[in-house]
């Protein structure tokens, strides 16, 4: 993370010691000395800053943490209560001819996908000629109910949903059923041209999904799977909208939970305290680090020079001499 031009700033015009440097050149301890007394002069300066912001980030933490801990305990209430509530009042939407038309045409149709769907697989079960399904034919119409069974769950389960995700679970059933329709009936043109084949192949082929002998395995395979699920998806469509016809005529008026409303209020102001903390902490730690590291220079600064004097006491040149003191950059230019 980069350091603050600020402290950067600070840091460059603070007060440099160079007593510290030469007392020091001759202890055999003297680059840990140096560095704990531009420590020492930093802190003088920066400390209380330095603690101030640990001890802003330390209580800004533990807000930060009891808030947190009011959102989980709000979304568990939001969790645990109802949005919306029943009234004793009902809504009574009288029957007319057109409706009661319309929820039998949709139960006639649906029982017609279910039967086609069940007599397909009745008819390939006992076309494998296992001995079990000719001695024992329930069992063989057991196994059958199997797209009874994938409509029944595909109904049920928006039973579970709320009305407005279960009106889209009903348009989403609808559209699948249309378009595995509309790839049946392209498999079905493919497979019958209407020139060779009777009306007792189409029927057997439809019920019974015989298609010619000319047609491939993985076809055939294809073409029962796809007529199995549109007549599932379909009845299930089907039924979803015979209940919600008859719902409409004996539905239970509900309204909105109060108490409800009021907690998703609080849990939306608790996010906004959070997302504020957070913002908050944030800048409190990068402060922090900001300081930390410009201490850590200021320190390099002192090491470096020090480093340096040495080298040029080694070195022995005395034609070498420090023109500019920078505690961030130390110039050396050769003198006379």
């Amino acid at each position: 993370m980069s350091i603050k031009s600020s402290h950067l700033k600070n840091a460059k015009n603070l007060y440099y010691d160079l007593s510290i440097i030469h007392s020091h050149l001759d202890d055999p301890n003297g680059e840990n000395k140096v560095a704990l007394k531009a420590g020492n002069i930093f802190d003088h300066f920066f400390g209380g800053e330095i603690a101030s912001l640990k001890q802003l980030g330390h209580d800004t933490q533990e807000e930060k943490e009891n808030i947190q801990n009011q959102k989980l305990e709000k979304e568990k209430q939001i969790q645990d209560t109802p949005e919306y509530l029943p009234t004793p009042q009902q809504i009574k939407v009288p029957w007319n001819f057109w409706n009661r038309s319309e929820i039998y045409s949709l139960l006639v149709m649906s029982l017609i996908f279910i039967g086609v769907g069940v007599s397909s697989v009745a008819s390939n079960l006992r076309s494998t000629g296992e001995a079990i399904f000719i001695e024992s034919p329930w069992l063989l119409w057991i196994m059958s109910s199997i797209p009874l069974g994938a409509a029944i769950i595909l109904k049920s389960f928006a039973r579970h949903m709320r009305p407005t995700i279960k009106h889209r679970y009903t348009l989403l059933l609808y559209v699948t059923c249309i378009v595995l329709c509309l790839i049946w009936i392209f498999l079905f043109s493919k497979f019958f041209n209407g020139l060779t084949q009777s009306v007792i192949d189409v029927i057997d082929a439809i019920v019974y999904a015989n298609l010619p002998n000319t047609t491939e395995y993985s076809s055939k395979n294809l073409f029962l799977f796809i007529q199995l699920s549109a007549e599932c998806t379909g009845a299930a469509a089907l039924w979803l909208t015979a209940s919600k016809i008859y719902e409409m005529h004996h539905q239970q008026r509900t309204q909105r939970n109060p108490f409800y409303k009021q907690l998703k209020e609080d849990l939306s102001k608790i996010e906004q305290e959070v997302q504020a903390i957070n913002n908050k902490l944030t800048k409190y730690v990068n402060e922090l680090i900001s300081l930390q590291e410009a201490r850590k220079v200021y320190i390099n600064n002192y090491l470096n020079d020090y480093k340096t004097k040495q080298w040029m006491r080694d070195q022995k040149k005395p034609g070498i001499r420090i023109i500019d003191v920078n505690p961030l950059k130390t110039k050396f230019l050769k003198g006379e």
